[in-house]
C-alpha cells in the first residue's frame, strides 16, 4: 500500500474537498484495485489522458497478451465487463447510466442493460448476522423459518423467503449486504477523484459535467441504501394504485422493517419474459401485454409517479393475470407541467404532427429553444410518419426512440434528465410487450392517456383555476408595479443601474475570454503608443531651435521610425487574424 501512495503522481496526492468525504489516502487500496481492472480491460489510454502514468508502472504484470487481446474487443463490452468486476457500486452506476440515452450510444446501452443479472450471494452466516443486527433481536423471535438459499441476489441486497412467527404469514425479506454502505461511500470518493482528474486533463469531458454526474449518482445511490425510504415509496405507490385492480403492490410490514431490512408480503408470480410458463398457466398473452403498456402510461402520464426500473426481475404475473411489481428503490416523478408536455408529444406522435411534437420537446428541454426550428419540425414530422405507423411487429419502439434521440443530438437539443428516465421505463415495458404480443401498437395505446392529460388541462375547472390564479398574479403585479417603476427610474437617474453581461462558458472555462480581452487591450495599447510616437515625431521635426545637448530633428526621425514600426506591426497582426 505504501508503495502505491509513494509512486502516485503529484496530482493524485491532493485529497478531495472536505464536503466530499473520505480522503484519498483512506481509499488508496480501492483506488489501486480500480486502476488494475481498468488496465486489465484496456483503458490504459484513458488513464494516460488523466495523467495517471505513475500508477501504470506499478502493474507491469497486467500488460500481458490477455490484456492486449481484451483491448481488441468492442468498447461497450469492455465497459460492461469492467463494471461487473468492479463490484456493486459500479454495476449500479452502469444501470443508472443506461437511462441517460443522451450520454451513451446504442451499443453501450444494450451492454449496460445486461447488468441487471443476479450477482453472487453473500454467505448465510453474514446475512444471518445482518438480519439480527437490523431486527435488534434473535431471528427465531420474529421468524419461524427462513430459507438459506436466496430467492434473488442483487448488487445492494438479497432476498430470502421466510415465515413470520406471528400468524405464520409467508413473507420475503430484503436485507442489505453487510458493509455495502462503506464500500459504496469509498467507491463514490474514488469516482469523485476520477471525475476531477477527467475534467482537469480531458477538456472535452466538461461538456458532460462528470463531477455533477458523480454527485447526482452518489446522492441517489446512498438514498437507495435506505430501505425505510424505499418502504415509503412502496406504500405511496400502493395507495396510488389501490383502486387499480390489475396491479399488485406487496404489503410492507413496517414493524419488522428498518433502514437495512425490508419485510414484505410474499406475492409470487411468473416472470413476464417467460411466455411458455404463462401459457402453461392458462393465461392469454395479448391482454397481459396490453395491461402492462397501460400501466406504464398511467404511471407516467396520469400519476407522474412511476417505477423507473421495470425490468423482468422487478415484475411478475400472478395466476389471475394481475401484474406484480417489486423493488421500489428507483422511482421517477414528473411534475404536472412535464406530464402535459410529454402527453402533447405522444399525441403529436400518434397523429404525425411534427409541430406539436416539436413544441412538446422544446418544453421538456433544458434550453427551450433550437437554432433551426423549421428543420427540426420537418425532421420530426418525417420521423413520426416513418417509424410510428403500423403494428409493433413491423416497427420497434426502441429503434424509433433511438432515431428520435439521434435527431435531438443533431439539433443539439439537450433534454432534462427525467425525460430519459421515462424513456428507459417505457422501453423496458415495450420489450416485454413485444415478447408477449408482437402485433400490439404501443403508441396507439398511449394516445388515450395523452388525450386525457391534454383535455384535463383545457377542462372548464382547470381553465377556471388558471384564470383565478392568473388574476391573482396580475393583481399582485399591478399593485407592486408603480413602486417598482419609481424605484427603477430613481436608480436610473442616479446612475446606479447595473446591466449584467452574460458570457457562454466555453468547455475550456474562461481562458478563451481572457485571451480575447488580452488581444483587445494589447492592440489598443499598441495603437496609442504608435500614435504618440508619430505625433511626437511631427512636433520634433518642425522645431527650429537647436540645443547643445539635443538634436531635435534626429530625435524626431527616431520617434517616426518607432511609431511607423508599431503601426505596421499592428496592421500586420490584424491582417493575419482575418482583417478588421
Amino acid at each position: 500500500m505504501s508503495s502505491l501512495v509513494e509512486n502516485l503522481p503529484t496530482s493524485l496526492h491532493s485529497p478531495p474537498a472536505k464536503e466530499q468525504g473520505t480522503s484519498f489516502l483512506k481509499v488508496a487500496g480501492r483506488y489501486q484495485e480500480i486502476l488494475q481492472v481498468l488496465i486489465q480491460y484496456g483503458f490504459r489510454d484513458l488513464l494516460n489522458l488523466m495523467k495517471i502514468e505513475g500508477v501504470l508502472k506499478l502493474t507491469p504484470k497486467l500488460f500481458s497478451e490477455k490484456t492486449h487481446q481484451m483491448a481488441q474487443k468492442p468498447l461497450a463490452l469492455r465497459i460492461r465487463l469492467a463494471l461487473e468486476e468492479l463490484g456493486p457500486t459500479f454495476v449500479k452506476a452502469g444501470q443508472i447510466l443506461s437511462s441517460r440515452r443522451d450520454l451513451i450510444d446504442d451499443d453501450l446501452y444494450r451492454e449496460l442493460c445486461r447488468l441487471h443479472q443476479n450477482v453472487a450471494p453473500v454467505s448465510w452466516e453474514e446475512i444471518h448476522a445482518q438480519i439480527e443486527e437490523q431486527l435488534g433481536a434473535p431471528i427465531e423471535e420474529v421468524f419461524s423459518n427462513i430459507e438459506i438459499i436466496p430467492l434473488a441476489s442483487a448488487s445492494i441486497a438479497q432476498v430470502h423467503r421466510a415465515t413470520l412467527r406471528l400468524g405464520q404469514i409467508p413473507v420475503v425479506i430484503k436485507v442489505r449486504r453487510p458493509g455495502i454502505r462503506q464500500v459504496i461511500q469509498s467507491d463514490i470518493d474514488v469516482m469523485r477523484h476520477f471525475a476531477r482528474l477527467l475534467e482537469k486533463h480531458v477538456p472535452s469531458s466538461r461538456l458532460y459535467t462528470p463531477r455533477a454526474l458523480v454527485e447526482e449518482f452518489g446522492r441517489g445511490l446512498l438514498r437507495e441504501l435506505d430501505f425505510e425510504w424505499e418502504a415509503d415509496q412502496q406504500k405511496e405507490f400502493g395507495r396510488t394504485f389501490l383502486n387499480f385492480e390489475n396491479v399488485i403492490v406487496p404489503y410492507v410490514y413496517e414493524e419488522f422493517s428498518s433502514e437495512g431490512l425490508l419485510v414484505l408480503e410474499c406475492v409470487e408470480g411468473i416472470r413476464p419474459d417467460q411466455p411458455e410458463l404463462l401459457l402453461r398457466q392458462g393465461l392469454l398473452l395479448p391482454p397481459i401485454a396490453e395491461e402492462m403498456a397501460r400501466l406504464a402510461f398511467r404511471m407516467i402520464l396520469i400519476d407522474g409517479f412511476f417505477h423507473a426500473d421495470p425490468h423482468p426481475g422487478n415484475m411478475a404475473i400472478a395466476k389471475d393475470g394481475k401484474i406484480i411489481l417489486y423493488d421500489f428503490g428507483w422511482m421517477g416523478r414528473y411534475s404536472e407541467n412535464f406530464r402535459e408536455q410529454l402527453a402533447l408529444g405522444m399525441h403529436g406522435l400518434a397523429h404525425h404532427d411534427g409541430g406539436r411534437l416539436t413544441e412538446a420537446l422544446l418544453g421538456m428541454s433544458l434550453t427551450g429553444h433550437v437554432d433551426e426550428l423549421g428543420v427540426l419540425q420537418e425532421d420530426l414530422a418525417l420521423f413520426s410518419s416513418e417509424y410510428l405507423d403500423g403494428p409493433l411487429e413491423e416497427i420497434s419502439l426502441e429503434e424509433a426512440l433511438n432515431r428520435l434521440l439521434e435527431i435531438l443530438r443533431i439539433h443539439n437539443l439537450r433534454m432534462r434528465p427525467e425525460f430519459y428516465l421515462g424513456i428507459k421505463a417505457l422501453t423496458q415495458v415495450e420489450l416485454l410487450a413485444r415478447l408477449l404480443h408482437p402485433r400490439i401498437n404501443y403508441v396507439q395505446l398511449a394516445e388515450p392517456y395523452a388525450r386525457a392529460v391534454i383535455e384535463k388541462k383545457f377542462s372548464i375547472p382547470e381553465l377556471g383555476k388558471s384564470l383565478y390564479w392568473g388574476g391573482v398574479e396580475l393583481a399582485s403585479l399591478l399593485k407592486d408595479l408603480p413602486l417598482e417603476m419609481r424605484n427603477f427610474f430613481n436608480r436610473f437617474k442616479k446612475g446606479d443601474m447595473q446591466i449584467p453581461i452574460c458570457h457562454k462558458v466555453d468547455p475550456e472555462g474562461f481562458e478563451p475570454l481572457r485571451s480575447t480581452m488580452n488581444h483587445i487591450a494589447n492592440r489598443m495599447a499598441t495603437a496609442l503608443i504608435s500614435a504618440s510616437f508619430l505625433i511626437t515625431s511631427g512636433l520634433l521635426l518642425h522645431v527650429n531651435s537647436t540645443s547643445n545637448y539635443i538634436n531635435f530633428h534626429l530625435l524626431g526621425i527616431v520617434c517616426l521610425g518607432i511609431g511607423t514600426f508599431l503601426a505596421i506591426r499592428l496592421h500586420w497582426s490584424i491582417w493575419r487574424r482575418g482583417g478588421m
